[in-house]
């Protein structure tokens, strides 16, 4: 029995839950404890820290959970984990929306300065993040594309805020393609890119490799649309 079937089978224990189940598969504990969540939907309401944060009961509501201590109606704020194992929260797709809202509206000001005072690569120096591919154009419908990750940052809408606003800020347009994760690994002189991001979507992972390797062009880079 794994680290997870033995954490569930011991909160099912303090809980009053037959174990019995505990003896199926891993494949099965999700299926019996859904059964006995819609016999006793109150359940959650005395589990809110199961029910937030592992990953068996995550996937119970139709796919989102919210932080310990939230009602089963409410789901209304907090952290949520999706069926498809993306992560997002109420504040960071509140955030999103804000910024794609920005990119939308026109500049407020004549272009200031080049596009090419934008770096094309900037990313952790190693790592596993998520990062971003921006689109910045300036008046004359001249384009670049932008990278941007960093190990600080949890969601994508904060990797790509500072670089939008900056563009904004200065008269050019900006349009967030898509993201995903990017695992930086200097000593092999490697980059995988992968996946994709819940608030902007999947990117042309060829045009972020194309990007990576001007900033890195002794590494091997490789991309995927697999995975998060």
């Amino acid at each position: 029995m794994g680290p997870s079937m033995r954490f569930a089978c011991s909160r099912l224990v303090l809980l009053g839950i037959s174990t019995s189940a505990c003896a199926f598969s891993t494949r099965r504990l999700p299926g019996f404890i859904s059964q006995s969540l819609q016999k006793d939907v109150t359940l959650f309401e005395r589990v809110p820290s199961l029910a937030g944060r592992h990953p068996v009961l995550c996937r119970l509501r139709g796919g989102n959970t919210e932080a310990p201590g939230a009602a089963v109606a409410g789901m209304s704020t907090g952290y949520m984990s999706r069926a498809d194992n993306f992560t997002t929260s109420v504040e960071e797709q509140k955030d999103a929306a804000a910024l794609k809202q920005k990119m939308a509206e026109e500049a407020a000001a004549k272009p200031q300065g080049s596009l090419d005072d934008f770096p094309a690569c900037v990313i952790s120096p190693k790592g596993t993040f998520k990062y971003v591919l921006i689109e910045a154009t300036d008046t004359e419908g001249t384009k670049k594309y932008l990278v941007r990750g960093d190990v600080q940052y949890d969601y994508h809408v904060y990797a790509a805020r500072p670089t939008v606003e900056a563009l904004r800020d200065q008269g050019f347009g900006a349009h967030v393609l898509g993201g995903g994760r990017l695992k930086h690994s200097p000593g092999s002189k490697r980059l995988d890119i992968y996946g994709r991001s819940h608030s902007f979507g999947r990117e042309d992972k060829s045009i972020t490799a194309q990007v990576c390797q001007s900033e890195y062009p002794d590494y091997t880079i490789t991309t995927s649309n697999e995975g998060y």
